[in-house]
C-alpha cells in the first residue's frame, strides 16, 4: 500500500485511551469536526480515520465505528463544506461540515479501494445544504436497503481522486504547498522516493529540484499564489526561482487585521495576548468552543476564558452571533449577567476573558439535589426573570435558557452566562432559526412559524418546572418524539412532589403553546412578577442583594473547580493544531471578523 501523509491533528498517537479503542489500526487523520443532526443543529465531534475504519467520537467516547467496507457512498456539496457519508445495509448516514472535506473524502476513497475491488460511489450536489440527502436511523430501521443518496448526481470517483490527489500527500487542494510549514527547497529530508512511494512528515516538508511524485507546478500561478497567501513572514520562498523575496508591509497589515486586543475593561491595560495568561483547567465545552480556568499573570487574578475556533464559527454561520455575544459581555453591565474583562484574537481563535464564577453551574447543583423546595426555586427564578427582563429591554432575546448556562456566585446568587445563541429582535420582528437546546425549545421554534421574546418565557417555564420537579415536562430521549410532545401534548405534573397551586398555575401560563397568549408575551416580566406565585416577594431587596441566598457554595480557595463537572476539569489542557486547509479557510475569511474591533 502507498504511504501517505498523516494528519493527526488531535495527537491520537499520544492518547493511550483512544489507542486502546483503535487497537492496532493506524491513524491517518484526526480533527475536530462539525456533525449536523437531523434537526439541522451543529454538534462538535472528533473524527478519526484509520486504515480500516472511520471513528466518530464525542470527546473521548466512541459513538460509532464505520468500517470503510460498510460505506455505500459519499455525497458532497460543491457550494459548501458539507458532505454525507452513506452507510450500506447495516449503517445509517453521517452528515458533516468540515474545511477538510476534500481531504477526508480522498482518504476514504483511498482506503475503500484498498478494501474493495470496486470504487466507492461519489455524488456531487449543487446544494448548500445536504439535509435532504441524509438517510436517518429510523429510516434504516424500517428499510435496511433504503438510501437518500441520489445517484443522478454521481461523478467519476477516479477523476475526483486524481484532481485531489495532492491532498493525500500535502493535505492541500492548492497547486501550491502551504508555506506556513517548514520547506527546504534544496534538500531531500523525510521523503523516500523508493518504489514511487512518498513518506512525508506533516511538520517538516522538504522538496528537491527533482521531479518527486511527479508534481508539476505552473510558474505564474505558484508565484502569484505564494505572494497572495503568505501571512506569517515578510520573507517568502519562491519555489519557482529558488530565491527569497520580501514584501514590505505585509506582516504589519495582516497582524493588525487578524490578531490583537479587541477590548480591555481596564484603562491601564491596553494590550493582552494569550501569553499573558496561564491556562489551568478545562471548565466546560460547547458547540463552538471550550471554557478554561486561566490566571492573568500580571495581577494573578483568575478568569474563565472562552476559546472559540474561527473555522467553527464560520462553518456554522455564527460570526454575527459571536459578535453580539462579545457586545453583550462588553457593554451590558448587570449584576445577574456574566461580565467580560478582555477580548482578543489570534489568526485562528477568538478569546473572551470573563469573570470566574466559582460556584459552578446550576445544573450540577440541581442534579445533586434532584429538585428544589419551592422557596428556593422562587429565589432562583426571580433572578433569571430579572436577567431576561434586562436583556429584553435592550432588544436581546436570549434563546438558550437552561441550568447549564446559569452560574452560582460565591454569595449564592445567579448569573446568566453564554450568549452565543442570543439575537437582536425588535418588538414586531420574529426570528426563524432552529437554535438553543431541544428540550427547552418553544413550540414556535420547532414549527418554524417565527419566534420572539415569548420563546424565552417558554424556556423560563420549563426551567421552573425542572427546578420544582427534577425533570423536564416534555423530555424524551427520542428527539422527534420530544418535539411532538412539546407541540401537541398537554402539560402534566408529577403527583409525588407537592407544589402550590400558584406555582402550577404560573407554569401553565408560561407553557401556553400559542406564543401570543403566553404569559410574558405582553408586558414582559412585569406580568410574571404580578402573578400570585411571586406575591409578597421583595424584588427590590433581591436586586440589592439583601436577601439571604438559599444555598451558599462551598469554596476551597480562589481557583477551586470542585463545583464544576469533573469530566471537564479532569481533562488535560490541550490546544489542538489546525490543518493547512483549515488555516487557509480562516485566512480567506478573516475580513468577516473586522467588526469585532
Amino acid at each position: 500500500m502507498e504511504v501517505i501523509q498523516v494528519h493527526d491533528l488531535l495527537n491520537i498517537k499520544e492518547d493511550n485511551m483512544i489507542l486502546g479503542v483503535l487497537k492496532n489500526e493506524k491513524v491517518y487523520y484526526s480533527n475536530v469536526i462539525t456533525k449536523i443532526n437531523h434537526y439541522g443543529l451543529s454538534q462538535e465531534r472528533s473524527i478519526i480515520l484509520t486504515d480500516v475504519a472511520l471513528y466518530n467520537m464525542k470527546k473521548k467516547e466512541l459513538k460509532r465505528r464505520i468500517p470503510y467496507k460498510e460505506i455505500l457512498g459519499i455525497t458532497f456539496s460543491n457550494m459548501t463544506n458539507e458532505f454525507v457519508i452513506h452507510g450500506n445495509n447495516s449503517q445509517y448516514d453521517y452528515h458533516y461540515n468540515s474545511q477538510d472535506k476534500n481531504l477526508i473524502i480522498s482518504l476514504i476513497i483511498f482506503f475503500y479501494d484498498e478494501e474493495n475491488s470496486s470504487q466507492i460511489k461519489l455524488c456531487e450536489v449543487p446544494e448548500k445544504s445536504l439535509k435532504n440527502f441524509v438517510t436517518r436511523k429510523k429510516e434504516k430501521q424500517k428499510d435496511r436497503i433504503y438510501s437518500r443518496m441520489d445517484t443522478n448526481y454521481m461523478i467519476d470517483t477516479a477523476e475526483f481522486q486524481e484532481i485531489h490527489m495532492e491532498c493525500l500527500f500535502f493535505g492541500n487542494d492548492n497547486d501550491v504547498l502551504n508555506i506556513n510549514q517548514n520547506f527546504n527547497v534544496n534538500n531531500v529530508n523525510n521523503i523516500n522516493n523508493n518504489n514511487n512511494n512518498c513518506i512525508i512528515d506533516n511538520n517538516n516538508v522538504s522538496i528537491s529540484n527533482k521531479n518527486i511524485c511527479d508534481i508539476n507546478y505552473k510558474k505564474d500561478e505558484i508565484h502569484n499564489e505564494i505572494i497572495e497567501n503568505t501571512i506569517q513572514s515578510n520573507n517568502i520562498i519562491d519555489l519557482v526561482n529558488n530565491k527569497s523575496i520580501t514584501i514590505k508591509g505585509t506582516k504589519e497589515k495582516k497582524e493588525k487585521k487578524e490578531t490583537g486586543t479587541i477590548f480591555s475593561k481596564h484603562k491601564d491595560i491596553e494590550k493582552v495576548t494569550l501569553n499573558d495568561f496561564k491556562i489551568l483547567k478545562v471548565l466546560g465545552r460547547g458547540t463552538f468552543g471550550k471554557v478554561c480556568l486561566v490566571q492573568y499573570k500580571l495581577t494573578k487574578k483568575y478568569y474563565a476564558m472562552k476559546i472559540m475556533r474561527k473555522n467553527v464559527i464560520l462553518e456554522n454561520g455564527q460570526v454575527k452571533n459571536t459578535l453580539l455575544e462579545k457586545n453583550i459581555l462588553q457593554n451590558l453591565n448587570y449584576q445577574f449577567l456574566v461580565g467580560m474583562d478582555f477580548c482578543f484574537q489570534t489568526q485562528e481563535r477568538i478569546y473572551f476573558v470573563m469573570n470566574f464564577i466559582r460556584g459552578g453551574e446550576l445544573f450540577k447543583h440541581l442534579t445533586n439535589c434532584k429538585f428544589f423546595p419551592e422557596a428556593k426555586a422562587k429565589f432562583y427564578s426571580a433572578i433569571i426573570g430579572l436577567a431576561l427582563e434586562y436583556l429584553h429591554t435592550h432588544g436581546i432575546v436570549y434563546r438558550d435558557i437552561k441550568p447549564d448556562n446559569i452560574l452560582i456566585d460565591e454569595d449564592g446568587y445567579l448569573k446568566l452566562a453564554d450568549f452565543g445563541m442570543s439575537k437582536m429582535i425588535k418588538d414586531q420582528e420574529r426570528a426563524f432559526s432552529l437554535c438553543g437546546t431541544p428540550e427547552y425549545f418553544a413550540p414556535e421554534i420547532i414549527t418554524r412559524e417565527g419566534h420572539n421574546k415569548a420563546a424565552d418565557w417558554w424556556s423560563y417555564g420549563i426551567l421552573l418546572y425542572e427546578m420544582l420537579y427534577g425533570v423536564s415536562p416534555f423530555y424524551s430521549k427520542d428527539t422527534e418524539k420530544m418535539f411532538d410532545l412539546i407541540t401537541k401534548s398537554d402539560l402534566k405534573f408529577p403527583k409525588n412532589i407537592e407544589t402550590s397551586e400558584e406555582a402550577k398555575d404560573l407554569i401553565k401560563k408560561l407553557l401556553i403553546k400559542n406564543q401570543d397568549l403566553r404569559l410574558g408575551s405582553e408586558g414582559g416580566f412585569q406580568t410574571i412578577k404580578n402573578h400570585p406565585f411571586f406575591k409578597g416577594f421583595d424584588f427590590k431587596a433581591l436586586e440589592e442583594k439583601k436577601m439571604k441566598a438559599p444555598f451558599i457554595p462551598t469554596l476551597r480557595g480562589s481557583m477551586d473547580v470542585t463545583n464544576f463537572d469533573s469530566k471537564y476539569t479532569s481533562e488535560e489542557v490541550v490546544t489542538s493544531e489546525m490543518s493547512p486547509n483549515t488555516l487557509e479557510f480562516i485566512r480567506k475569511n478573516q475580513e468577516q471578523f473586522e467588526d469585532f474591533y
